[in-house]
């Protein structure tokens, strides 16, 4: 078999999201809205199985990228759980790049029930030379020579940065690469017009767009979320293909930021937008934190995210701005007073330069930015004794705690010693309780790293362990499907198999035993 056809088996064995949807619809009769809608219900509801989507990433290669669920519904205070509609999913890069392996769609029991056939529809990439419309066929052309800006820094994350934080890669690319030949262009009525400096927008090179979403994305983000606010500002710049320069010496891997040839100093200063860019339509919640005279780091975040501070959703959302407001507290850009509250003026200058920018509240602020981070007049300044004081309980604090993690340690060792399968009465178990997929996933790792049953003790590689106690056990690819045996794999796969985002990304949730990574835990 030769190298193209080995790449189109690959191929072969993926359907993109939106041509899935557009099946699904011509095989139902039904609106492309309709079929997103069974499909994120369905997907949304525990009774059933969660359905993965994976990017295909500029090296035409597949990886997994998360739920179904996440690309296509949107939850916040306004849409509680909406989905979103064709039209609005087909201006999303992100959405128009994701795949389902055919393998787990179509059968999944939901899907099934349609009775469609998965080789109806094979359309993996748009063909200019079949397409008649002239008009349509120069447009095809002419979209193929352009990079939006924002899918260019996210195909970073997924190739020569890929395991990195999103933020290390670009800074890594700014400071080592020249894109001084690199001219931006602005996506406007179907046409891709060159930016000049006569032209009135924010931003007017290519490396004035790449610093300032340097300077929008948060230090552990490892993938563009193309429906962030902040970033919208950046949706309509692109590039063009021909124009971009060669990464194939570009190493991530040796790179330390701070000791490239030049100092993160020299990356580009990030732009206090005009007032185009206010943000004039506060929502309800906005509309009364910003009479707040001074604000908690959760005031703060239920500002920028528009939430309630009585009724706060710890989201995916809320929490990555509250750290983002924690660690400015941390270095010192905000300082609270003795109630750990920061008074307004602080907040409004430090949001401005952050590009956080409401009507009625830090829209008419001075650039004096030598002021961001200052304590706020009338910031008491504690006494040397009051500062030993406060030391000396803390220390004890610590002590105590220390003594407390000591306890807990005794704890975890002495239960790391019980078999899991025998943590519940399975038998005991009746229908409306008892979960068989659990049950098996639980068997099969204790087993493989457990109980040890692998005759072999040179093999160490978690997918032929995996296939040694699935043969053991019964378990059959052509019985139980792939779809099946693939997410057991998933699940039974140790920490140290997992990749670096996915294992921080675990770190929220709480009860989890996920270790710290180090020199001795290389995940990728």
């Amino acid at each position: 078999m030769s190298l193209v056809d080995l790449i189109k088996k690959e191929d072969d064995e993926y359907i993109s999201v939106n041509a899935f949807i557009k099946l699904v619809s011509n095989h139902t009769k039904d609106s492309n809205d309709l079929v997103i809608e069974y499909i994120g219900k369905f997907c949304l509801s525990d009774r059933h199985d969660s359905i993965s989507i994976y990017i295909k990433n500029s090296g035409n290669g597949y990886s997994f990228e998360g739920n179904i669920k996440y690309l296509i519904s949107k939850s916040d205070k306004t849409d509680s759980h909406r989905f979103y509609t064709m039209s609005e999913l087909e201006k999303n890069d992100e959405f128009l790049t994701s795949y389902f392996l055919k393998d787990e769609i179509f059968n999944a029991s939901f899907i099934k029930s349609l009775n469609l056939n998965p080789n109806s529809y094979k359309k993996p990439f748009i063909n200019v030379e079949d397409i008649n419309n002239p008009v349509d066929k120069w447009l095809a052309e002419d979209n193929r020579k352009y990079i939006s800006a924002l899918q260019y820094v996210n195909n970073l994350g997924k190739g020569i940065g890929s395991g990195k934080p999103l933020k290390v890669v670009l800074e890594c690319l700014i400071q080592n690469v020249s894109f001084n030949e690199v001219e931006l262009y602005l996506h406007k009525d179907q046409k891709y017009l060159l930016v000049t400096e006569a032209d009135i927008l924010d931003y007017k090179t290519s490396i004035e767009v790449l610093g300032n979403i340097y300077h929008s994305l948060d230090s552990s983000q490892f993938g563009i979320n193309f429906t962030d606010e902040n970033l919208k500002t950046f949706i309509d710049f692109h590039f063009k293909y021909a124009d971009l320069p060669d990464l194939s010496d570009i190493d991530i891997d040796t790179f330390e930021r701070g000791e490239s040839n030049q100092s993160e100093s020299q990356l580009p200063t990030p732009k206090l937008s005009d007032n185009s860019s206010v943000i004039s339509n506060l929502g309800e919640n906005q509309r009364l934190l910003i009479t707040y005279a001074f604000f908690t780091a959760s005031d703060m975040t239920c500002l920028i995210v528009d939430e309630n501070p009585a009724y706060i959703n710890n989201d995916a959302n809320y929490l990555r701005h509250h750290r983002m407001v924690c660690n400015a507290i941390d270095a010192g850009f905000l300082v609270p007073n003795d109630t750990d509250q920061i008074p307004a003026e602080q907040v409004k200058t430090w949001l401005a330069n952050h590009n956080f920018i409401y009507k009625g509240f830090n829209d008419k602020l001075s650039n004096d930015n030598d002021k961001v981070g200052l304590p706020a007049v009338g910031h008491v300044i504690k006494t040397y004794d009051q500062l030993v004081e406060e030391l000396a309980t803390a220390n004890n604090r610590i002590k105590q705690q220390d003594i407390h993690i000591k306890s807990l340690e005794d704890k975890l060792i002495q239960q790391s010693n019980i078999k899991p399968t025998l943590f519940y009465d399975w038998k005991g178990s009746s229908q409306y309780d008892y979960p068989p997929e659990l049950h098996l996933a639980l068997i099969i790792w204790e087993k493989s790293y457990i109980l040890n049953e692998i005759d072999n003790p040179h093999i160490k590689d978690h997918s032929d362990r995996f296939g040694i106690i699935a043969g053991k056990i019964g378990l059959d690819k052509t019985i139980h499907g792939a779809a099946l045996i693939s997410r057991l794999s998933k699940i039974t796969n140790p920490q140290i198999n997992k990749q670096k985002k996915d294992v921080e990304n675990f770190k929220i949730i709480k009860g989890l035993n996920i270790k710290d990574l180090d020199d001795d835990n290389p995940q990728e």
